[in-house]
């Protein structure tokens, strides 16, 4: 970390929110965590953007250093519009990742932002019967009854914070994304990964159609003027696995 970065928590809005500042003279640069992350998800990431950009990362509400409250798009956005405020970012650029990524979708909603970007933050907790087409409808229903409790497992192993907004946070998830990404008046770009991760290899028939769902609906996309779709060949955890990659999109992206 450089010398001129900065912790600090942002108490203007209805929760506290934990925020580290890198600083720089770049163009402002505020990234999102996923769900049941933290601001540090980004490290691998940050000497890739730190050179370009002024990177501002925050906890959202319920997670790492951030109070807590009630979880809505509304209440998220807010919590974004704070931390801009606060720091005085002026007009930044947003990033998130999964969770994250819907937030920064939902900002591009309003327009006059520079860019947005959304890694992954397409489908939910994935057991929306439609979203895996040409799978037989029996064992889809198995397998997602499977999936149901696994996630249904990890939720209840959430502690702290979290644990109060889990259930409010999950149902967010499912909502329609594609939608959102098509109601972006910002620029957008949205980033899908293309591989498995190691527990989506335990449903390997669900984690096909799944692509095929998808692919099917990203199709919507296509004729969108102000939104970029790019696959990369990574799992859902491409910040920590190919950080370098992504920063490149986004450095392009940015640089538009």
């Amino acid at each position: 970390m450089g010398d001129n970065m900065m912790e600090l928590v942002v108490e203007s809005g209805p929760v506290p929110l934990a925020v580290r500042d890198h600083g720089g003279d770049g163009p402002p640069l505020l990234l999102l965590h996923g769900l049941g992350g933290s601001m540090a998800h980004w490290d691998p990431l940050l000497p890739e953007l730190t050179a370009t950009y002024r990177v501002v990362l925050m906890d959202l509400r319920g997670h790492g250093g951030s109070g807590t409250g009630p979880w809505s798009w509304a209440a998220a956005l807010a919590d974004v519009e704070a931390v801009i405020a606060e720091l005085d970012l002026g007009n930044p650029a947003v990033a998130g990742m999964s969770l994250g990524g819907m937030v920064a979708t939902r900002w591009a909603g309003r327009p006059g932002c520079p860019g947005a970007v959304n890694l992954d933050g397409l489908r939910g907790f994935l057991t929306t019967p439609e979203n895996y087409p040409g799978l037989d409808p029996a064992l889809r229903d198995k397998e997602i009854d499977r999936l149901r409790v696994l996630f249904d497992e990890q939720a209840a192993a959430v502690t702290g914070p979290l644990a109060e907004i889990i259930a409010e946070t999950r149902a967010a998830l499912d909502e329609d994304h594609i939608g959102a990404c098509l109601a972006a008046k910002s620029p957008l770009l949205v980033v899908v990964a293309t591989e498995n991760l190691p527990a989506q290899q335990q449903f390997p028939e669900l984690a096909e159609a799944f692509r095929r769902g998808l692919d099917r609906d990203l199709a919507a996309l296509d004729d969108v003027w102000n939104v970029q779709v790019e696959r990369i060949g990574s799992s859902h955890a491409m910040v920590t696995r190919h950080p370098a990659e992504v920063a490149k999109l986004i450095r392009r992206f940015l640089a538009g």
